[in-house]
């Protein structure tokens, strides 16, 4: 997720609490590796945070960053 601020752009990165263990072994080994090269590394969030977030909040983040451009 990003943000536009004065400044430029922040950005975190958000995992699902429990996520991982849902998936094949296989498919989980693959996952691990790629977040291990994610910077800034992830949060583990209540997968509900994430919905909760995607509503509202990012809509006007959208559109703040949008009025920006």
């Amino acid at each position: 997720m990003s943000e536009c601020l004065a400044r430029g752009l922040s950005t975190i990165h958000l995992m699902a609490d429990g996520v991982l263990q849902e998936v094949p072994r296989g498919v989980r080994k693959a996952l691990e590796d790629a977040i291990s090269h994610i910077k800034p590394p992830p949060f583990k969030v209540k997968p509900g945070f994430i919905a909760e977030v995607l509503g509202e909040p990012a809509s006007k983040a959208a559109d703040t960053c949008l009025d920006s451009l």
